[in-house]
């Protein structure tokens, strides 16, 4: 959609009148189903479908309800062949105890993959939410430089109006001039970049850069809503998949440790059944271990150091993740002050605009600049806080919570 703007000024002094027509282009209104679309996408990344195998694959994976671990046919055959010759089935065991630990270590296993693929789809999703806030941030440096260029170009043609007049200035000729050079460079870089940004957008066929726009973003005052009904990080209770991860990581090297240890404690080696052909009997035989002397086995301490390993991997995430949620928090609020701030000087200094009777077009002109730098100050800083807002729904567990909702949205949409 094309929308006509027009201003006018008059130099009465030079008996000049000042009108600039241009034109600004407004984004289509963005889709829904586009945008979530895109962010669904998340769960056919390649590092979320790989977790995704992993952990059905293990899940399919059954422990048997006897400890059987090998089974031996022998035959002993004589000289007159077969008939004379002596069969024997050696059965080889575990025992209970590695069985149940086996099974144990296969189901934390499981878990462990499950908080993985968790924490790879949050991962994922932070990354596009991160691309469409990129799009959205670059096409509004767009829309504002687009404006600034219009403006200085409608100032320099003033300023060469004034050439006859007392008030022309050559150097300010010349500033106005590499102003709009260097606004104009500007709009070039913005153009490579939002471009560079949105090639995902484009390569997905959905959410296109050419149909976004911010109608169902959440405002400033929306996430500072939320952030201000979040309650602190319970690193005991919470199911962050983070926290998660390292919680399972650490069963799965504590069940490990549990299953070396109950490999040693096998007494019963194997059972041999014997049929013996020439005389048509059978007989039993069986193997048990005794224990002699002291040994240290290699896989229990390499099991040990794993664990101790895990525990202060988790130890150290369970210190940093609050801190990590603190310090955002912190800084949210921070540029929520410098939000606002800039938010009433854009009020007030559109307001004197308003109000501000003037014959020389030049301070009109340097007075809309002066808007345009606060109106460019607050989408930095609105880019800033919605990407500080999912880093923390990331690192709290909330972005790749089930059911996935659009989190920037005002409504939030399930996807």
């Amino acid at each position: 959609m094309n929308i006509l703007i027009c201003v006018c000024s008059s130099a009465k002094r030079c008996g000049l009148v000042l009108c600039c027509i241009f034109f600004v282009n407004l984004p289509a209104q963005a889709s829904q189903d586009d945008i979530g679309a895109f962010l669904l996408g998340a769960r056919d990344d390649n590092r979320v479908l790989a977790n995704q195998d992993s952990w059905q694959s293990i899940g399919e994976v059954k422990s048997g309800l006897i400890p059987l671990e090998d089974v031996e046919l022998r035959a002993d055959l004589g000289e007159a062949g077969v008939s004379e010759s002596d069969y024997v089935m050696r059965l080889s065991f575990g025992s209970f105890s590695e069985n149940r630990a086996e099974a144990a270590s296969w189901q934390a296993n499981e878990a462990m993959f499950e908080s993985r693929y968790n924490v790879s789809l949050s991962e994922a999703l932070r990354k596009r939410y991160r691309q469409i806030l990129s799009v959205l941030g670059l096409g509004n440096e767009l829309v504002l430089s687009a404006r600034r260029i219009v403006l200085l170009e409608a100032q320099l043609s003033a300023y060469k109006s004034f050439v006859d007049s007392p008030e022309f200035s050559f150097v300010k000729l010349m500033n106005v001039e590499q102003d709009l050079d260097k606004a104009r460079l500007k709009q070039m870089r913005l153009k490579r970049a939002r471009n560079m940004s949105a090639v995902v957008l484009r390569e997905y066929g959905t959410a296109s850069e050419s149909n976004m726009n911010e109608l169902w973003l959440k405002s400033v005052d929306d996430v500072m809503r939320v952030i201000g009904h979040s309650l602190p990080l319970d690193v005991s209770t919470s199911d962050a998949p983070l926290l998660s991860s390292t919680a399972n990581a650490v069963l799965v090297a504590e069940k490990q440790l549990d299953l070396q240890r109950t490999k040693d404690n096998i007494f019963l080696s194997f059972i041999d059944v014997k049929y013996d052909a020439l005389d048509a009997a059978y007989s039993t035989q069986f193997a048990v271990k005794i224990p002699f002397g002291a040994k240290t086995d290699r896989a229990v301490v390499e099991a040990k150091t794993r664990l101790n390993t895990v525990r202060r991997e988790q130890q150290l995430l369970q210190q940093a993740l609050p801190q990590q949620l603190l310090q955002i928090q912190q800084t949210l609020q921070e540029l929520h002050e410098a939000y606002r701030l800039v938010v009433k000087r854009l009020q007030d200094d559109s307001r004197s605009k308003s109000a501000l009777s003037v014959s020389n077009p030049l301070i009109m002109f340097r007075v809309s600049e002066n808007i345009l730098q606060w109106e460019l100050e607050e989408a930095v800083i609105r880019q800033q806080i919605l990407e500080h807002y999912v880093d923390m729904l990331h690192l709290n567990g909330q972005l790749a919570a089930q059911p996935l909702k659009n989190y920037l949205s005002k409504h939030e949409e399930q996807l």
